[in-house]
């Protein structure tokens, strides 16, 4: 989970947003460095007349710090991609309008992971991540919440 920072909904009528979303990601590597892809979705807003998502799909790099007392490994994480987002307007019997754009992203966050077996592993991040639009002022700010579970192959 998390918020839209920009652009602010509240100045066209909108109301606080929560984005929600799932991410995949396939990471390979060493100890301290990982690499890999990762796709997903987010709804940005959802309104009565209105919603808008993206799709990330993005080139990720994880670097592993040094495991902490606990167990717990922090990391940073970076990534650099193109995000499809996808828009629509429409009040019944009256409008309805969508289109969608790619455009590219770049995204940053930490967190850390602690191993919960020999192939699972639990996960938390904060993740800022920013869509550059052709026209500066469409560009979209995310900030991200996440856990997770995941499996080592």
């Amino acid at each position: 989970y998390g918020i839209l920072l920009s652009p602010d909904v509240d100045d066209s009528g909108g109301l606080g947003i929560t984005v929600q979303g799932f991410f995949g990601q396939f990471m390979l590597g060493e100890r301290e460095l990982d690499w890999g892809v990762e796709i997903g979705t987010q709804k940005l807003w959802d309104e009565e007349f209105f919603s808008a998502r993206t799709m990330p799909i993005l080139a990720l790099a994880r670097y592993n710090m040094e495991p902490m007392d606990g167990g717990i490994t922090p990391y940073i994480l970076m990534g650099a991609g193109f995000f499809r987002t996808s828009w629509e307007v429409e009040i019944p019997g009256v409008l309805t309008m969508s289109d969608s754009d790619l455009d590219f992203g770049i995204s940053l966050g930490l967190g850390g992971r602690m191993e919960l077996s020999d192939t699972m592993f639990g996960d938390a991040l904060i993740r800022y991540s920013r869509i550059f639009d052709d026209v500066a002022d469409d560009s979209a700010s995310m900030l991200n919440i996440g856990v997770n579970v995941g499996t080592f192959f």
